[in-house]
């Protein structure tokens, strides 16, 4: 199988173990939440780290600085004939004292200890961590959406998350962890909702929906009806009893 050209670094997902924690080793560190060596790769040449992860297609656990990730590193020189060579010397010679001044570059800071895998294979790396959101939608009782419609996901009492309907009362709450959560979903006026023991897996987008309803002592149809008034006529007095104002039936009718 022949090697690829050029090679690319890359940490999807960062471990989050703590790399002055992890005990000594032989090539780096050794890592006891993954049961693994991490490799200190921050004194490697690219072409000692090229021919390292040209063969090795399997996941690594390393140690890297920011100036060593995401950029092309390309197959190793290979060597030459001696007169070419000395061509290449005599030039870089020429060429190096006609600089007038260099300006020294400060080396990128380290990073912690990463797990370096494939952007789709992460399940060697017990480190990683890939998180899952929840989305729906929240509406009424005649399906029309709750417009900022409050959203809170729990565990264990702690708030995890949250998000306020839009415009067609949809919701979305990203960034959780796979496990049992709490659902609580409120909206002034109506009847909170609480879902406990939901389910959210790894990586997982969960789809869940809600309706509120009216508490039932305050829907219309408990109070018997209404009374609309839509005009109102001056009655005539008793002249019995100016005091009294007196309707006729047929006042009434007619109005």
């Amino acid at each position: 199988m022949s090697k690829p050209k050029h090679i690319q670094i890359s940490i999807p997902h960062p471990c989050s173990q703590n790399w002055d924690e992890m005990t000594p080793a032989a090539k780096g560190r050794h890592c006891a939440q993954c049961q693994k060596t991490v490799i200190d790769f921050t004194g490697w040449s690219d072409a000692a780290l090229y021919n390292y992860f040209a063969n090795n297609t399997g996941n690594v656990c390393g140690r890297v600085t920011g100036a060593q990730l995401n950029r092309t590193i390309d197959i190793p020189y290979q060597p030459h004939s001696r007169l070419y060579r000395l061509t290449i010397a005599l030039g870089l010679t020429l060429t190096l004292s006609q600089t007038p001044q260099l300006t020294a570059q400060t080396r990128p800071p380290w990073l912690p200890a990463h797990c370096i895998v494939p952007a789709k294979d992460t399940s060697d790396c017990p480190g990683v961590t890939l998180l899952s959101e929840l989305r729906g939608a929240i509406v009424d009782e005649r399906n029309e959406p709750l417009i900022n419609a409050i959203v809170q996901v729990l565990q264990h009492g702690v708030l995890k998350g949250g998000a306020v309907a839009n415009y067609d009362g949809l919701y979305v709450i990203k960034d959780l962890e796979s496990g049992f959560y709490d659902i609580v979903v409120q909206y002034m006026g109506y009847d909170s909702i609480k879902l406990t023991g939901i389910k959210i897996s790894t990586k997982e987008i969960k789809q869940q929906n809600f309706q509120l309803s009216y508490p039932p002592e305050r829907k219309l149809s408990q109070l018997g009806g209404c009374i609309v008034v839509t005009r109102y006529v001056t009655p005539i007095l008793n002249i019995d009893n100016p005091t009294t104002r007196i309707i006729t039936r047929d006042q009434i009718d007619h109005m």
